[in-house]
């Protein structure tokens, strides 16, 4: 399937399927902490923080998501008569999701989610003669997989795998609050 008919079939999928069981059966907040994984740099780690509305009637979530990297991805290369030039790396995204949650046993849910995202990139190079930085800011779409494991009536241990874009990637563990 083409990555960018995922979110259409998401959406069809939630809307045809059964609603998935949740932490309570209002919002919920999520708080994670990630293995970043950013395309061509040593590896980092970040913060996950999410709210969630569940809409029953259509089968899905709505997740409002911020994370912001907690150091700098870095890498270097040395070149003969320049030195070594290292490239740091921070980043922070707002996105909106969708999350489709399917139970598996008693305890034990699947999410899928897509969604939408704004993405503000720093990147800093620096060389023996000089240091340059930079800054970006893109929108494109995320799409994740992960569990739910209810602890009791309002937690969940939730972890997730998420694709930001095609350059950055999270392995978050951490939990989910219901109220």
């Amino acid at each position: 399937m083409e990555m960018r008919k995922l979110p259409i079939a998401l959406a069809l999928a939630g809307a045809l399927g059964s609603t998935g069981i949740h932490a309570a059966d209002g919002n919920y907040a999520n708080l994670q902490l990630a293995f970043a994984n950013v395309d061509g740099f040593d590896s980092t780690m970040a913060l996950v923080a999410a709210y969630g509305i569940p809409l029953e009637q259509y089968g899905i979530d709505v997740e409002l998501e911020l994370t912001k990297s907690l150091g700098d991805a870095s890498t270097s290369d040395t070149y003969p008569f320049v030195g070594t030039i290292t490239l740091d790396a921070s980043y922070m995204t707002l996105a909106g999701y969708a999350v489709y949650t399917m139970p598996l046993q008693d305890k034990l849910d699947l999410r899928a989610r897509a969604g939408l995202l704004y993405e503000d990139v720093s990147v800093t190079a620096s060389s023996p003669l000089v240091t340059v930085s930079g800054d970006g800011t893109d929108i494109g779409l995320s799409f994740g997989v992960g569990l739910n494991y209810a602890l009791n009536d309002s937690m969940n241990i939730i972890a997730d795998y998420t694709i930001i874009e095609q350059d950055i990637s999270h392995l978050a563990i951490g939990a989910q609050f219901g109220f």
